[in-house]
């Protein structure tokens, strides 16, 4: 398989746990929604760690031709997913995800306007962040 066709289709299996989360939390019982917004958080958490971590492996390998310091923002992205897992407010975490996922697309375009991303992956990760801001977005007005 090719690997641009393997990249698309785990891509958007990722974006699969958020989706479900939205489809799931109405039909929910009650005792089940606090598992499943831990889950929603926690997922995000995991996710925006690994595309900083993508942002730090980047950095390692192209840093001269980069306009910013990625292992600087790429820290600060993660910290602050990790972050959503202590705050105690459910809205606010949601809104803190939804602000890092922004900002980890934002470093994403300015990588690709400096020639640090092909553009099919720049492509890609603008569709799947629209679709994970979405859904994060829904998740919120149900909170």
């Amino acid at each position: 398989m090719n690997e641009r066709v393997l990249a698309r289709i785990l891509t958007f299996a990722g974006a699969l746990p958020f989706i479900a989360a939205v489809v799931a939390l109405p039909f929910a019982p009650a005792e089940a929604t606090a598992s499943i917004w831990q889950a929603v958080l926690g997922y995000g958490a995991v996710i925006a760690s690994f595309v900083s971590g993508i942002h730090w492996g980047l950095f390692l390998y192209r840093n001269a031709a980069l306009p910013l310091n990625l292992f600087i923002s790429s820290n600060i992205c993660a910290l602050a997913a990790w972050a959503t897992l202590l705050l105690p407010s459910l809205r606010l975490a949601l809104l803190l995800l939804i602000a890092v996922f922004a900002a980890l697309f934002a470093i994403d375009h300015t990588v690709w306007r400096a020639g640090g991303h092909e553009a099919w992956f720049y492509q890609l990760r603008a569709a799947i962040t629209a679709i994970v801001i979405a859904a994060l977005i829904v998740l919120l007005l149900m909170a």
